[in-house]
């Protein structure tokens, strides 16, 4: 077992008994800020993969709702739409 998946082991734990990382990194024998770390790579490894700041969608149920935000701080909110529609409005920016 290497090192990353000994400390995911032991965020898990960490995660199911319910204590603070403070509480369980000392616990443990483990300096704070090491298991702080680990606990960040734990939960970004656990977020879906998005590339460029998307995430894929590929249907939107009707009662789900989708909100695109554009930088310039312009939002579009739609429900149930069509991919097709709001690929092109994402393209426009």
């Amino acid at each position: 077992m290497n090192i990353e998946e000994k400390m995911f082991e032991l965020v898990e734990d960490c995660l199911r008994s319910g204590k603070t990382q403070k509480e369980y990194s000392q616990q443990a024998g483990i300096g704070y800020a090491k298991f702080n770390y680990w606990a960040c790579k734990y939960r970004k490894q656990q977020q879906p993969v998005t590339t460029a700041g998307f995430i894929k969608v590929d249907a939107l149920p009707v009662s789900e709702e989708l909100e695109i935000c554009y930088p310039n701080g312009v939002r579009l909110n739609a429900t149930g739409a069509d991919l097709s529609l709001i690929s092109q409005l994402i393209r426009l920016y």
